[in-house]
């Protein structure tokens, strides 16, 4: 039975628990048969990423993958009970990719502290170097025009708040 998580350190310990069960499994089954993919880069470079991970998987590149939104609720069907599931109906985006750690987060600014500081798993992941909030990199222009386009849409903004 899963631990109950309700406050921002309870959910932070089960993400490290789940983060590092994964880690583990995949150093088990050798570089040769899993792929770690961070967050950042698919959401900085998607293109790029990707085709990395279709190279990883042995499948030919299809541009579709980049395009994810056009396929919920036609091959894919989402929860809508799930509260992420209004923000995966949208493009790949930089909206919420600082969003954890800037001044309008919903987690308290000691936590984020202390988990940057004290977190075992975000040293070791290379997040614990970075600043707060922090900076992943350089995004593909591509994803910056859409990200401002997509800011020009009332729902998204209500959704992204």
């Amino acid at each position: 039975m899963t631990p109950e998580v309700s406050t921002a350190e309870q959910v932070f310990k089960r993400w490290e628990q789940i983060t590092s069960s994964i880690l583990d499994q995949c150093l088990n089954l050798t570089l040769k048969r899993c792929l770690t993919v961070p967050y950042e880069k698919l959401v900085l470079q998607p293109e790029r990423t990707m085709r990395h991970v279709l190279r990883f998987l042995d499948v030919p590149w299809d541009s579709s993958v980049l395009h994810h939104q056009q396929y919920i609720n036609k091959t894919t069907v989402l929860s809508r009970w799930e509260p992420s599931t209004a923000q995966v109906s949208y493009p790949i985006h930089l909206a919420a990719l600082n969003s954890w750690a800037g001044p309008n987060s919903v987690l308290p600014q000691a936590f984020i502290r202390n988990a940057h500081k004290n977190s075992s798993l975000l040293w070791l992941l290379g997040y614990a170097k970075l600043n707060i909030p922090p900076s992943y990199g350089q995004p593909e222009p591509a994803i910056v025009h859409r990200t401002q386009k997509l800011f020009g849409d009332p729902q998204f903004r209500r959704v992204m708040q």
